[in-house]
């Protein structure tokens, strides 16, 4: 994230409007665990557990993708048995699953669509006896679908573009960033984008572009007193970070809430991290790290989230040429820092590549992986990565002009050191694709979101299932792309829930151009 000023506003408390905390279960105790869920919006309910089984249901088209995690490392050599019934009184389905990883996935097809269905979780030894079983989830298969879509900002005039999106852990607050003729501005929403407050500009002086979001999420701890009561400290306080380019400089500016998510947010001065250009950035476990080219070098620069100290900035990129277009993401846990982009290597075309820092940024590899496996010699650049710390793959999408403009994905098993075939996301698409972006659900599901062609230049959406596979590509928006109108940028966020954020540039208003907004359930 980045720090900046607000228009006049240096250390103020410039309001972004308060939240609104969303909660409510669709719950079932019964095992070790607490469900985890948002009856208002969500769509994959989830049961957690500290050493029992952690389980995810996300819910798709008479289909519920269920996905575990055995903390508890119970004795599984008998694979796992998933109970299912329309209530929690008559478990009486069954289907055993012949995994006996700590981590597994396993479909439930010929569901009915809008049947609230109860699922639970249990280990097996090699008897078939059971030695753990989770608590219960209730989850409701249904088509994904797109909601109306709704511009963001009350402007009208000018070119509204790049922007951004963020969300917080529970989709609330939702944040939008986007640059206006030398300008970034920001918009908040606390009903998950149905409504978006007023815009406000953020930092000062002109030539401000390219803005990336990042959130730091409340962490708390509670502890039970001799008495029995419970006491709740606040370990990290929640921050939004925005990153942005302002003429030949990298900006950082910091967002804090005086009173939690539900209070006012103020925002620090502008920091200026370093010369370059094309930043992203990402809120890892100890630092916040943007990414940023600068003379066709890929580097990396870490602060502090709470002083704001910064260490010297690290190159990324290992070969001679061009590179450009950093993406990052870290691992929350073990703090690994991975980047994205793509170089030009000798005098050829250009390709994608990746590297790694496995002590929280202060270094990366010797020599960085080639991600694509292109051999026609064509270009592939606009990268996305992604991290899926349940299983700890990498995951990462490009657009690729082998056989036109394509968006190809490809992941890794091995922290970056290699990657796997590439798969073609936008398969069946007849027209071109372009500049896709990638986030990873709690259910271990990838979402792609990307440009498309094939009727109007409209933003369309795409699931990589666990079992790779990818849904078919569904449109964010029935009216984008339409009567000559040109979307473009697309960018994307979700919460812990499942729900799915987009955002878009387009000149739906020709001449002038808008940021759009559409949720998904």
């Amino acid at each position: 994230m980045r720090t900046f000023n607000v228009s006049g506003f240096a250390r103020s408390h410039l309001v972004i409007f308060a939240a609104i905390a969303i909660s409510g279960c669709r719950s079932v105790s019964t095992g070790s665990g607490s469900a985890d869920d948002r009856s208002d919006g969500g769509r994959i309910p989830s049961c957690l557990a500290e050493d029992g089984i952690d389980l995810f249901a996300a819910e798709g088209d008479e289909v519920l993708g269920i996905t575990w995690n055995n903390l508890g490392e119970s004795d599984a050599e008998g694979g796992y048995r998933v109970r299912f019934g329309t209530s929690v009184e008559d478990l009486s389905d069954e289907v055993l699953s012949d995994c006996s990883d700590l981590e597994c996935e396993l479909n439930l097809t010929g569901l009915e669509n809008n049947v609230t269905y109860t699922l639970q979780i249990e280990s097996l030894n090699i008897d078939g006896e059971t030695t753990q079983v989770s608590c219960a989830i209730e989850a409701t298969p249904h088509p994904l679908a797109f909601l109306a879509d709704v511009r963001v900002h009350r402007e009208t005039n000018g070119t509204q573009d790049l922007p951004d999106i963020i969300a917080g852990e529970e989709g609330s607050p939702l944040l939008v960033a986007w640059e206006d003729g030398g300008a970034i501005r920001l918009s908040r929403s606390d009903d998950l984008g149905d409504t978006w407050r007023q815009t406000i500009t953020v930092g000062s002086g002109v030539e401000q572009s390219q803005p990336a979001l990042a959130f730091r999420n409340l962490v708390e701890e509670t502890a039970v007193v001799e008495d029995g009561t419970e006491t709740t400290t606040v370990v990290e306080v929640p921050f939004l970070f925005l990153a942005y380019a302002r003429g030949s400089q990298i900006m950082l500016v910091r967002a804090g809430f005086l009173n939690g998510l539900a209070g006012d947010a103020s925002f620090d001065t502008p920091l200026a991290l370093a010369t370059g250009a094309n930043p992203d950035i990402v809120v890892g476990p100890s630092a916040v790290h943007v990414a940023f080219e600068d003379g066709g070098q890929i580097f990396v620069v870490s602060l502090d989230p709470d002083t704001l100290s910064l260490e010297t900035p690290v190159r990324v990129d290992t070969g001679s040429g061009e590179a450009d277009a950093p993406a990052v993401t870290a691992h929350s846990e073990t703090g690994d820092v991975y980047v994205a982009y793509h170089a030009r290597r000798g005098a050829g075309d250009f390709n994608v590549y990746s590297n790694v820092s496995t002590d929280g940024g202060t270094t990366f590899g010797a020599e960085e992986a080639r991600i694509d496996d292109d051999t026609k010699g064509q270009n592939q650049l606009n990268i996305s990565i992604a991290v899926d710390e349940r299983s700890n793959q990498l995951l990462a999408t490009w657009e690729d002009r082998r056989g036109g403009a394509n968006i190809f994905f490809a992941s890794s098993e091995d922290n970056g050191l290699t990657w796997g075939t590439n798969i073609e996301t936008g398969a069946g698409l007849a027209g071109d694709q372009f500049t896709p972006k990638a986030v990873v659900d709690p259910g271990r599901n990838s979402y792609v979101v990307f440009i498309d062609t094939s009727d109007g230049h409209r933003p369309m959406f795409s699931r990589f299932n666990p079992d790779r596979t990818f849904d078919p590509p569904l449109p964010v928006s029935t009216a984008a792309g339409k009567a000559g109108a040109t979307a473009r940028n697309p960018a994307v966020a979700i919460d812990k829930f499942g729900s799915i954020f987009v955002t878009w540039s387009e000149n739906r208003g020709s001449p002038n151009v808008d940021v759009y907004f559409a949720r998904a359930e």
